[in-house]
């Protein structure tokens, strides 16, 4: 029977053949940061992440993973920073992103709390 951490490490390769496959895949790092921040390796997450905002800078569950990453690490100014230019790019990107108002509505969430 397989560990926990024999499953985790298998799953982890998974995802990096996967990348190796289509590098350009936002959904990719989007959810190998999801996977990261479960497992509080969260300098990891927070740089995958970040390969996902370079690839599409309106990726909200990537901004929103780095919001959540921050929060966790305590570096409340700089959530807070995140939380604002997520907000300004929903706001110059309303059509693009309609689909997102869930997410919108988490970030300005944690936006209001930072701000307070």
């Amino acid at each position: 029977m397989k560990t926990i951490e024999q499953e985790y490490n298998e799953a982890m390769e998974e995802y990096r053949k996967a990348s190796d496959k289509n590098p350009q895949d936002i959904t990719f790092y989007t959810n190998m940061g999801d996977a990261l921040f479960a497992e509080n390796l969260y300098e990891h997450a927070f740089n995958t992440y970040g390969i996902a905002i370079v690839l599409d800078k309106y990726c909200l569950e990537a901004h929103y993973g780095k919001i959540c990453v921050l929060i966790e690490l305590e570096k409340y100014f700089e959530a807070a920073e995140q939380c604002n230019h997520a907000i300004k790019l929903i706001k110059a990107s309303d059509a693009r992103l309609k689909d997102f108002a869930d997410l919108k509505a988490k970030i300005e969430v944690l936006q209001g709390r930072l701000n307070q």
